[in-house]
């Protein structure tokens, strides 16, 4: 299989039917490919719309889920049963046109996986949440992406059998596919109106997207050791509780100073040496935690390329 197109689609009985005639028009001419379509529990007719689909046209397959999972969980379900080569994610209203298929077909060639840079929008989000949400990304994460937050992406089947998409993970892919050593390309797109149906698009989901970015940060940064952000508040919690109650026993042997003239101090010391121990077991709780995991299930932190 040459290609598969991943479409999670959400109550869009209206967009599926035009959007895949310029699928199918656009890869008239590739033999091999599949269309992976999931509705992630619609309440109006989108399956119906896919059956319909699907008798007409063999590459055409469809998942249906019994309730709305998220976008994250209908993206993992058409990766567990995508078998192309080169897996190409759509979002299923309508603004990503199918034209770019091709050019991120090609970029797959000589990247492992291809992210958007969107063009042409408007709105409070793409003018001026998205470039924010950029900018903390290239601090955190020491990339030069011009664009890593779109949901338009390429990628090989290499990459989809070492990468686990849950939650809301899914729109930080391409950084945790860099986190997995994958070559990453950038494609340029313009992102079109929705002719119809409403957009999934909520107030508070930037506040969402900046938790979820956090923890992919932790997964990047510390996953295989814990211990090294837990040790690292331990002991500064630690060493600032020590020398607190230090201050307080010199104060009290050499200057006579009782400590309940202090017991704002005293209480402080006791609460930030008991939190700095705290964390350091947590951290070597999480080291353990981590080193069975990748035992037990013969996990490897490396991806091997080729061998010659």
């Amino acid at each position: 299989m040459e290609l598969s197109l991943i479409i999670p689609v959400f109550n869009e009985q209206n967009n599926i039917e035009p959007l895949y005639n310029e699928i199918r028009e656009t890869l008239k001419n590739l033999k091999s490919y599949e269309i992976i379509f999931v509705d992630d529990g619609s309440r109006d007719g989108t399956f119906e719309v896919l059956e319909k689909l699907s008798k007409k046209d063999g590459k055409i397959r469809a998942i249906k889920f019994n309730y709305n999972y998220g976008k994250g969980n209908a993206l993992q379900a058409g990766l567990d049963i995508c078998k192309g080569e080169k897996i190409i994610v759509m979002d299923g209203d309508g603004q990503h046109n199918p034209k770019y298929i091709h050019d991120y077909a090609r970029k797959l060639d000589t990247c492992d996986i291809v992210t958007n840079i969107r063009s042409e929008r408007k709105g409070i989000g793409p003018n001026i949440i998205t470039p924010i949400g950029n900018a903390i990304i290239r601090f955190l994460f020491k990339v030069n992406l011009s664009d890593s937050i779109g949901s338009m992406i390429g990628l090989k089947r290499k990459v989809k059998e070492n990468l686990f998409v849950y939650g809301n993970l899914f729109r930080f892919i391409p950084l945790l596919a860099i986190w997995k050593g994958f070559k990453i390309g950038e494609q340029e797109i313009v992102i079109r109106s929705r002719k119809t149906g409403k957009s999934k698009f909520k107030g508070f989901k930037p506040f969402k997207g900046f938790v979820d970015l956090l923890t992919v940060k932790f997964f990047v940064s510390y996953s295989t050791r814990p211990s090294h952000i837990f040790g690292s508040a331990g002991l500064a919690s630690l060493g600032v509780g020590l020398m607190s109650l230090f201050y307080l026993f010199v104060n009290r042997i050499f200057f006579g100073n009782a400590i309940t003239e202090h017991l704002p101090m005293f209480l402080t010391g006791i609460l930030l040496t008991m939190l700095g121990f705290n964390f350091l077991f947590f951290g070597f709780l999480g080291d353990m935690m981590s080193h069975n995991y990748l035992t037990t299930n013969n996990k490897k932190e490396y991806i091997i390329d080729r061998i010659i």
